[in-house]
C-alpha cells in the first residue's frame, strides 16, 4: 500500500490555466476632414479566438458632430471609450478599428 499512495503522491497534476487582463480607459477624440461635416465615428473591437470582453462595450457608434465656425474643419466627439478583457494568450491582440461615416443629405 505504501508504495501506490507514494506513487499518487508524485504524480503531477496540470496547473490550472493562467490568464491576464488589459484594461483599456481613453476616448474618440478628434478628426480633421476638410471638406465634410455632421460626420460620427463607428468603432469595433476586433480580437482572437481567445480573448474576451469582461468589461464594457465591443462596438459602438459616437454622436453626430459638426464643425465650430471658425474652426480647422475638427470634428471633436470626446467619446469615452473603457473595456476590460482576459486572455491567456497574446495571440490575436485586441484592435480597434475605426470608420467615420456623415449623415446623408437628401
Amino acid at each position: 500500500m505504501a508504495g501506490v499512495q507514494s506513487a499518487n503522491y508524485l504524480e503531477k497534476k496540470p496547473a490550472p490555466p493562467s490568464s491576464f487582463e488589459v484594461h483599456v480607459m481613453g476616448q474618440i477624440e478628434s478628426a480633421f476632414f476638410p471638406t465634410e461635416d455632421n460626420l460620427y465615428c463607428n468603432f469595433c473591437l476586433q480580437r482572437g479566438p481567445d480573448w474576451q470582453v469582461v468589461a464594457g462595450v465591443e462596438e459602438g457608434i459616437t454622436q453626430v458632430a459638426s464643425v465650430p465656425p471658425g474652426s480647422m474643419a475638427k470634428v471633436v466627439w470626446n467619446f469615452p471609450l473603457e473595456m476590460t478583457l482576459k486572455s491567456t494568450n497574446v495571440y490575436g491582440w485586441p484592435q480597434l478599428v475605426l470608420s467615420v461615416h456623415g449623415t446623408d443629405f437628401w
